[in-house]
């Protein structure tokens, strides 16, 4: 049992390695392509809008710096109209920059029209997305259901839900997945409990990658010594036979009467008389 342990131990060890390397191998593969998405899956029309009018999504956070404003719309196969894009801050609503989106392009449900900015939006500070309809009709405008602290306007209308915008990365700006680990594990710490930080994180995924599977290892081999011990210790000893033993497996398994008590015969074919 003890070769069966080493082996299942082995075997473990391979397996997690195995899939170590497989987590290191996507993570320096897999690139981010946009920095800040807003909260809301591209997936449904909240609204039109109009020729001539301005919609605004806000708040929307932004921690690094971006160059481009990707916007969900959906041209329902026809050439969508030309649009003024503008990034403004939330607080002094100064516009930071401004970009313009020629007419004619086509863009699905789920898909984004992108406006390259004039200049890059410093990060850290909130803003509101706006695009201006500089055409003759009106363009949908695609997101999903209000996130409760945000808000998406046509005007001073408020639309059907969130408008889905994002800040796509020049490939110069990309990052893979294991350099925005840090980020992911700060991001993940914010709106949780105090004791909840990034060294809380660092401790579970230690506890979960090496010492849930040394614990049942240690639980494997700890099976198979007590298997081991059951299979070599020796059971109790039979006692040796008694008299009393000794008659009644003499007289077991007779259903008539014992000898004694037998009648016997005279050999005339009768019983002889008991001389008593």
């Amino acid at each position: 049992m003890r070769r069966s342990s080493i082996a299942v131990g082995v075997a473990m060890l391979v397996v997690l390695v195995s899939g170590a390397l497989v987590l290191v191998d996507r993570g320096s593969k897999g690139r981010e392509d946009q920095p800040v998405r807003f909260g809301v899956l591209a997936k449904k029309s909240i609204g039109l809008l109009p020729a001539g009018n301005e919609a605004c999504q806000s708040p929307v956070d932004i921690d690094r710096a971006v160059s481009q404003v990707g916007l969900a719309v959906d041209t329902a196969g026809r050439p969508g109209p030309a649009l003024e894009v503008s990034v403004r801050d939330l607080r002094t609503r100064r516009v930071l920059q401004r970009a313009r989106v020629p007419g004619g392009y086509e863009i699905a449900l789920g898909g984004f029209v992108t406006a390259p900015l004039e200049a890059a939006v410093t990060p850290e500070r909130s803003v509101a997305v706006c695009a201006r309809n500089l055409g003759r009709r009106s363009l949908s405008l695609v997101g999903d259901n209000t996130v409760d602290y945000s808000v998406a306007l046509d005007g001073r209308r408020e639309l059907d839900g969130d408008w889905g915008v994002f800040f796509p990365l020049a490939e110069s700006g990309r990052r893979t997945y294991l350099e925005m680990a840090s980020d992911m594990v700060r991001r993940a710490t914010v709106l949780r409990p105090g004791i909840v930080t990034p060294v809380f994180y660092g401790v579970m995924a230690l506890l979960l990658v090496v010492a849930a599977p040394l614990l049942l290892w240690r639980a494997i081999v700890a099976a198979g010594d007590t298997d081991d011990r059951l299979a070599t210790t020796p059971g109790p000893r039979p006692e040796p036979p008694t008299v009393d033993d000794d008659a009644r497996a003499a007289t077991a398994g007779t259903d008539g009467p014992s000898r004694s008590d037998a009648p016997r015969d005279d050999g005339t074919g009768g019983p002889v008389p008991d001389p008593r």
